[in-house]
């Protein structure tokens, strides 16, 4: 007797479902139920077979079988941005002379002396800015193409559902290129954060005193 239920399916596109013979010869496809250990189509072919949507009991491919990727179908979003600079950021304090020992009596300080050029932060997130926002036009130029294109045939009087599907995957890699662009935005929000978090901190503190 055949091993009724593998411990798992190798096709991670294959439907919940299992085969059975069909009315009149052939094969028929039961959708949403999996056979048990003394199901007909189990004895007579295996269950990997009886529960393979891509292939046919005989062996033959399974002409309805589509190996593809679910789609979504999803309308490539607006952008915008926001900044045209980047927030000013405070200047951050400098304690000690040029050597790092202290002001004044020149004792030597109990810590590493260590500086954040915060205007050179904002000057690289203002790069950033220029370059996403020629991403941004661009962006809006191609979006407004795709969407125009909705009406037109790509298959050339096909299948319908074909000329769907491929309206569906631009669609699908516009709103990823989007999505990558709308990352660069929040990196650059976040730079931008952590640099005004340092200089408030560098602004509220002092360095230890001195020790004798």
């Amino acid at each position: 007797m055949t091993d009724w239920h593998p411990v798992t399916n190798e096709n991670r596109h294959n439907p919940v479902g299992h085969w059975a013979p069909g009315t009149r010869g052939g094969f028929r496809w039961i959708s949403g139920s999996l056979p048990g250990p003394d199901d007909w189509a189990v004895k007579n072919w295996g269950y990997a077979k009886a529960t393979d949507y891509s292939h046919l009991p005989d062996g033959s491919k399974n002409p309805s079988y589509d190996p593809d990727e679910p789609i979504t179908d999803v309308k490539p979003p607006a952008l915008e941005q926001l900044w045209g600079y980047a927030p000013d950021i405070p200047s951050a304090m400098v304690y000690g002379g040029s050597d790092g020992t202290a002001g004044g009596g020149g004792a030597d300080q109990p810590y590493t002396r260590f500086s954040v050029h915060t205007g050179s932060i904002r000057d690289a997130e203002n790069t950033i800015l220029v370059e996403s926002n020629k991403m941004v036009v661009e962006y809006g130029n191609l979006r407004e193409m795709v969407l125009e294109s909705a009406s037109w045939d790509f298959t050339g009087g096909g299948d319908p559902a074909d000329n769907h599907k491929v309206k569906m995957i631009q669609d699908n890699l516009l709103t990823g290129v989007a999505g990558v662009i709308h990352l660069a935005g929040v990196f650059t929000a976040k730079l931008n954060d952590a640099a005004q978090v340092y200089a408030k901190a560098d602004a509220a503190s002092e360095p230890p005193e001195a020790v004798a």
